[in-house]
Protein backbone atom coordinates (compact mmCIF):
# COMPACT_ATOMS: atom_id res chain seq x y z
CA UNK A 1 0.00 0.00 0.00
CA UNK A 2 1.52 3.33 -0.94
CA UNK A 3 2.75 4.96 2.39
CA UNK A 4 0.16 7.93 1.99
CA UNK A 5 -2.69 6.14 1.62
CA UNK A 6 -1.50 4.28 4.54
CA UNK A 7 -0.82 7.50 6.50
CA UNK A 8 -4.45 8.38 5.69
CA UNK A 9 -6.36 5.65 6.93
CA UNK A 10 -3.89 5.54 10.23
CA UNK A 11 -5.25 9.34 10.69
CA UNK A 12 -8.78 8.11 10.03
CA UNK A 13 -8.30 5.98 13.10
CA UNK A 14 -10.66 3.38 12.30
CA UNK A 15 -10.46 1.20 15.62
CA UNK A 16 -12.84 4.07 16.80
CA UNK A 17 -15.42 3.78 13.94
CA UNK A 18 -17.23 0.74 15.77
CA UNK A 19 -18.52 3.01 18.62
CA UNK A 20 -19.47 5.93 16.51
CA UNK A 21 -22.14 3.55 14.71
CA UNK A 22 -23.19 1.91 18.01
CA UNK A 23 -25.77 4.61 18.88
CA UNK A 24 -27.00 4.44 15.39
CA UNK A 25 -27.74 0.66 15.26
CA UNK A 26 -29.25 0.85 18.46
CA UNK A 27 -31.83 3.66 17.71
CA UNK A 28 -32.56 1.66 14.57
CA UNK A 29 -32.64 -1.67 16.23
CA UNK A 30 -35.42 -0.09 18.52
CA UNK A 31 -37.21 1.00 15.48
CA UNK A 32 -37.48 -2.41 13.95
CA UNK A 33 -38.67 -3.67 17.68
CA UNK A 34 -41.56 -1.13 17.93
CA UNK A 35 -42.53 -1.58 13.14
CA UNK A 36 -39.62 -1.96 10.48
CA UNK A 37 -36.57 -0.07 9.24
CA UNK A 38 -36.05 2.01 6.13
CA UNK A 39 -32.97 0.53 5.04
CA UNK A 40 -32.06 3.83 3.28
CA UNK A 41 -32.28 6.02 6.52
CA UNK A 42 -30.42 3.24 8.06
CA UNK A 43 -27.66 3.24 5.68
CA UNK A 44 -27.60 7.18 5.51
CA UNK A 45 -27.83 7.63 9.09
CA UNK A 46 -24.35 5.05 9.80
CA UNK A 47 -22.78 7.01 6.49
CA UNK A 48 -23.01 10.56 8.52
CA UNK A 49 -22.21 8.85 11.58
CA UNK A 50 -18.93 7.67 10.25
CA UNK A 51 -18.18 10.84 8.23
CA UNK A 52 -18.57 12.95 11.71
CA UNK A 53 -15.97 10.51 13.83
CA UNK A 54 -13.64 10.56 10.72
CA UNK A 55 -13.81 14.45 10.69
CA UNK A 56 -13.30 14.34 14.85
CA UNK A 57 -10.30 12.14 14.57
CA UNK A 58 -8.83 13.94 11.60
CA UNK A 59 -9.41 17.50 13.54
CA UNK A 60 -7.67 15.78 16.63
CA UNK A 61 -4.89 14.91 15.02
CA UNK A 62 -4.51 18.22 13.28
CA UNK A 63 -5.86 20.18 16.81
CA UNK A 64 -3.51 18.59 19.31
CA UNK A 65 -0.06 19.07 17.14
CA UNK A 66 -1.72 22.92 16.82
CA UNK A 67 -2.17 23.37 20.57
CA UNK A 68 1.17 20.86 21.46
CA UNK A 69 -0.31 18.17 23.69
CA UNK A 70 0.93 16.34 20.61
CA UNK A 71 4.30 15.21 21.65
CA UNK A 72 7.17 13.09 22.19
CA UNK A 73 5.73 12.28 25.76
CA UNK A 74 2.30 11.72 24.71
CA UNK A 75 1.38 7.91 24.56
CA UNK A 76 -0.57 5.90 22.21
CA UNK A 77 -0.20 5.50 18.52
CA UNK A 78 2.02 8.01 16.78
CA UNK A 79 -0.32 11.03 14.86
CA UNK A 80 0.00 11.69 11.52
CA UNK A 81 0.88 15.63 11.96
CA UNK A 82 2.98 14.79 14.92
CA UNK A 83 5.14 12.38 13.06
CA UNK A 84 5.50 14.89 9.51
CA UNK A 85 3.96 12.22 8.03
CA UNK A 86 0.51 14.69 6.86
CA UNK A 87 1.43 18.06 6.68
CA UNK A 88 -0.69 20.27 8.58
CA UNK A 89 -2.57 22.26 5.84
CA UNK A 90 -3.12 19.21 3.98
CA UNK A 91 -5.06 17.86 7.70
CA UNK A 92 -7.02 21.16 7.28
CA UNK A 93 -8.00 20.73 4.08
CA UNK A 94 -9.22 17.21 3.87
CA UNK A 95 -11.24 18.08 7.56
CA UNK A 96 -12.94 20.56 5.86
CA UNK A 97 -14.01 17.81 3.16
CA UNK A 98 -15.20 15.28 5.08
CA UNK A 99 -17.39 18.04 7.13
CA UNK A 100 -18.64 18.73 4.28
CA UNK A 101 -19.44 15.33 3.19
CA UNK A 102 -20.73 14.78 6.34
CA UNK A 103 -23.14 18.07 5.97
CA UNK A 104 -24.15 16.63 2.32
CA UNK A 105 -24.89 12.87 3.66
CA UNK A 106 -26.96 14.33 6.55
CA UNK A 107 -28.95 16.37 3.97
CA UNK A 108 -29.65 13.16 2.45
CA UNK A 109 -30.49 11.83 5.80
CA UNK A 110 -32.59 14.09 6.03
CA UNK A 111 -34.61 14.12 2.79
CA UNK A 112 -35.03 10.52 2.73
CA UNK A 113 -36.60 10.78 6.47
CA UNK A 114 -38.99 13.94 5.96
CA UNK A 115 -42.30 11.65 5.36
CA UNK A 116 -42.04 10.45 8.65
CA UNK A 117 -40.71 13.58 10.90
CA UNK A 118 -41.91 16.56 8.44
CA UNK A 119 -40.50 19.66 7.33
CA UNK A 120 -39.90 21.23 11.14
CA UNK A 121 -38.48 17.94 12.22
CA UNK A 122 -35.88 18.08 9.23
CA UNK A 123 -35.44 21.67 10.19
CA UNK A 124 -34.48 21.10 13.60
CA UNK A 125 -32.33 18.29 12.75
CA UNK A 126 -30.04 20.22 10.22
CA UNK A 127 -29.56 22.18 13.31
CA UNK A 128 -27.93 19.47 15.28
CA UNK A 129 -26.24 18.20 12.33
CA UNK A 130 -24.50 21.70 11.97
CA UNK A 131 -23.88 21.78 16.15
CA UNK A 132 -22.57 17.91 15.27
CA UNK A 133 -20.25 19.23 12.81
CA UNK A 134 -19.21 21.92 14.90
CA UNK A 135 -18.55 19.53 17.85
CA UNK A 136 -16.24 16.81 15.88
CA UNK A 137 -14.38 19.58 14.93
CA UNK A 138 -14.18 22.00 17.56
CA UNK A 139 -13.41 19.71 20.24
CA UNK A 140 -9.86 20.46 19.70
CA UNK A 141 -9.21 22.18 16.33
CA UNK A 142 -10.45 25.56 17.10
CA UNK A 143 -8.47 28.64 18.66
CA UNK A 144 -10.91 27.99 21.86
CA UNK A 145 -11.18 24.41 22.02
CA UNK A 146 -13.99 23.09 24.35
CA UNK A 147 -12.02 19.78 24.57
CA UNK A 148 -9.31 21.53 26.73
CA UNK A 149 -11.39 22.61 29.09
CA UNK A 150 -13.05 19.51 30.10
CA UNK A 151 -16.20 19.38 28.41
CA UNK A 152 -15.31 16.81 25.91
CA UNK A 153 -17.65 14.06 28.23
CA UNK A 154 -20.45 16.34 28.08
CA UNK A 155 -20.35 16.83 24.35
CA UNK A 156 -19.75 13.20 23.78
CA UNK A 157 -22.66 11.94 26.43
CA UNK A 158 -25.05 14.42 24.09
CA UNK A 159 -24.04 12.92 20.96
CA UNK A 160 -22.78 9.92 21.03
CA UNK A 161 -25.70 8.97 23.47
CA UNK A 162 -28.69 11.08 23.26
CA UNK A 163 -28.43 12.42 19.46
CA UNK A 164 -27.28 9.14 18.04
CA UNK A 165 -29.80 6.54 19.86
CA UNK A 166 -32.68 8.97 20.08
CA UNK A 167 -32.18 10.65 16.60
CA UNK A 168 -31.90 7.76 14.16
CA UNK A 169 -35.12 6.48 16.18
CA UNK A 170 -36.86 9.51 15.49
CA UNK A 171 -35.79 9.52 12.28
CA UNK A 172 -37.37 6.31 11.32
CA UNK A 173 -40.67 6.73 13.91
CA UNK A 174 -41.05 10.16 14.08
CA UNK A 175 -41.81 9.94 17.48
CA UNK A 176 -39.64 9.52 20.67
CA UNK A 177 -41.05 7.12 23.56
CA UNK A 178 -39.19 6.42 27.01
CA UNK A 179 -37.48 3.12 25.84
CA UNK A 180 -34.92 5.28 23.52
CA UNK A 181 -34.65 7.26 26.28
CA UNK A 182 -33.28 5.08 28.21
CA UNK A 183 -30.89 3.15 25.70
CA UNK A 184 -29.90 6.91 24.44
CA UNK A 185 -28.47 7.11 28.40
CA UNK A 186 -27.12 3.86 28.36
CA UNK A 187 -25.04 4.31 25.19
CA UNK A 188 -23.99 8.10 26.60
CA UNK A 189 -22.47 6.61 29.54
CA UNK A 190 -20.63 3.49 27.73
CA UNK A 191 -19.30 6.63 25.16
CA UNK A 192 -18.35 8.99 27.92
CA UNK A 193 -16.10 5.99 29.51
CA UNK A 194 -14.18 5.35 26.27
CA UNK A 195 -12.94 9.19 26.22
CA UNK A 196 -12.65 8.98 30.32
CA UNK A 197 -10.38 6.16 29.25
CA UNK A 198 -8.93 7.81 26.92
CA UNK A 199 -7.99 10.29 28.76
CA UNK A 200 -6.89 8.95 32.19
CA UNK A 201 -3.98 6.86 29.62
CA UNK A 202 -3.38 10.55 28.22
CA UNK A 203 -3.44 12.51 32.06
CA UNK A 204 0.36 13.14 32.84
CA UNK A 205 1.23 14.45 29.28
CA UNK A 206 -2.37 16.51 28.75
CA UNK A 207 -1.44 18.06 32.53
CA UNK A 208 1.82 19.15 31.76
CA UNK A 209 0.51 20.62 27.22
CA UNK A 210 -2.17 22.33 29.10
CA UNK A 211 -4.94 19.62 27.74
CA UNK A 212 -7.48 20.39 30.75
CA UNK A 213 -9.57 17.44 30.53
CA UNK A 214 -12.39 16.37 32.95
CA UNK A 215 -9.36 13.27 33.94
CA UNK A 216 -6.74 15.77 34.32
CA UNK A 217 -9.33 17.47 36.85
CA UNK A 218 -10.28 15.03 39.02
CA UNK A 219 -6.72 13.56 38.99
CA UNK A 220 -6.17 9.40 38.30
CA UNK A 221 -7.69 8.07 41.25
CA UNK A 222 -11.16 10.27 41.12
CA UNK A 223 -10.93 9.56 37.07
CA UNK A 224 -10.88 5.71 38.04
CA UNK A 225 -14.12 6.08 40.50
CA UNK A 226 -15.85 8.54 38.09
CA UNK A 227 -14.86 5.26 35.07
CA UNK A 228 -16.72 3.14 37.63
CA UNK A 229 -19.65 5.36 37.67
CA UNK A 230 -19.81 5.78 34.14
CA UNK A 231 -19.54 1.64 33.11
CA UNK A 232 -22.24 0.72 36.23
CA UNK A 233 -24.75 3.45 35.57
CA UNK A 234 -24.70 2.58 31.65
CA UNK A 235 -25.03 -1.37 33.02
CA UNK A 236 -27.60 -0.92 35.67
CA UNK A 237 -29.72 1.26 32.96
CA UNK A 238 -29.42 -1.47 30.83
CA UNK A 239 -30.62 -3.85 32.43
CA UNK A 240 -33.46 -1.59 33.58
CA UNK A 241 -34.74 -1.11 30.32
CA UNK A 242 -34.45 -5.08 28.95
CA UNK A 243 -36.49 -6.15 32.17
CA UNK A 244 -39.48 -4.77 29.77
CA UNK A 245 -38.50 -6.67 26.74
CA UNK A 246 -36.81 -9.90 27.93
CA UNK A 247 -39.39 -12.42 29.71
CA UNK A 248 -37.99 -15.57 29.80
CA UNK A 249 -34.65 -16.92 31.37
CA UNK A 250 -32.59 -17.90 28.54
CA UNK A 251 -33.70 -14.15 26.76
CA UNK A 252 -30.64 -12.76 29.59
CA UNK A 253 -28.02 -14.46 27.87
CA UNK A 254 -28.22 -11.65 25.05
CA UNK A 255 -27.02 -9.68 27.84
CA UNK A 256 -23.80 -11.43 28.64
CA UNK A 257 -21.54 -8.76 26.78
CA UNK A 258 -22.20 -6.40 29.80
CA UNK A 259 -19.85 -8.39 31.64
CA UNK A 260 -17.22 -7.65 29.43
CA UNK A 261 -18.00 -4.31 29.84
CA UNK A 262 -17.65 -4.67 33.08
CA UNK A 263 -14.16 -6.88 32.84
CA UNK A 264 -13.24 -3.05 31.39
CA UNK A 265 -13.53 -1.22 34.62
CA UNK A 266 -11.77 -4.27 36.82
CA UNK A 267 -8.72 -3.74 34.47
CA UNK A 268 -8.55 0.13 34.95
CA UNK A 269 -8.42 -0.23 38.71
CA UNK A 270 -6.03 -3.15 38.25
CA UNK A 271 -3.14 -0.52 35.91
CA UNK A 272 -0.94 1.07 36.67
CA UNK A 273 0.93 1.43 33.53
CA UNK A 274 -0.47 4.23 31.50
CA UNK A 275 0.73 2.26 27.90
CA UNK A 276 -1.65 -0.18 29.06
CA UNK A 277 -5.03 2.03 28.34
CA UNK A 278 -4.43 1.39 24.81
CA UNK A 279 -5.64 -2.30 24.43
CA UNK A 280 -7.88 -1.56 26.57
CA UNK A 281 -9.48 1.04 25.06
CA UNK A 282 -10.22 -1.39 21.87
CA UNK A 283 -11.96 -3.93 24.06
CA UNK A 284 -14.23 -1.84 25.63
CA UNK A 285 -14.97 -0.12 22.01
CA UNK A 286 -16.15 -3.39 20.89
CA UNK A 287 -17.49 -4.88 23.79
CA UNK A 288 -19.93 -2.39 23.45
CA UNK A 289 -20.27 -2.84 19.92
CA UNK A 290 -20.66 -6.54 21.14
CA UNK A 291 -23.60 -5.58 22.87
CA UNK A 292 -25.45 -3.84 20.72
CA UNK A 293 -25.34 -6.02 18.32
CA UNK A 294 -26.57 -8.77 21.02
CA UNK A 295 -29.62 -6.39 21.60
CA UNK A 296 -30.13 -5.96 18.01
CA UNK A 297 -30.23 -10.19 17.64
CA UNK A 298 -32.48 -10.46 20.72
CA UNK A 299 -34.50 -8.48 19.12
CA UNK A 300 -34.88 -9.79 15.67
CA UNK A 301 -35.85 -12.99 17.53
CA UNK A 302 -38.14 -11.84 19.85
CA UNK A 303 -39.81 -9.79 17.33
Amino acid sequence: MNNRIKYWIQACRPHTLPLAFSGIILGNFFAYFKDSIDWIIFTFSILTAILLQILSNLANDYGDSKHGSDNEKRLGPERAVQSGAISSRSMFRVSILIASMAFISGLLLLFFSQHMIGWKGVLILIGFGLMAIWAAYSYTASSNPYGYKGFGDLFVFVFFGIVAVCGSFYLQMGYLNKSIWLAAFVMGFFSTAVLNLNNIRDIENDNASGKITFAVRLGLQYARHYHAFLINAGILISLYFLHFIYFKIWHWAFALPLLLIFSNLVKVYQTDDSRDYYPMLKQLSLSILLFVLSIGISFFLLN
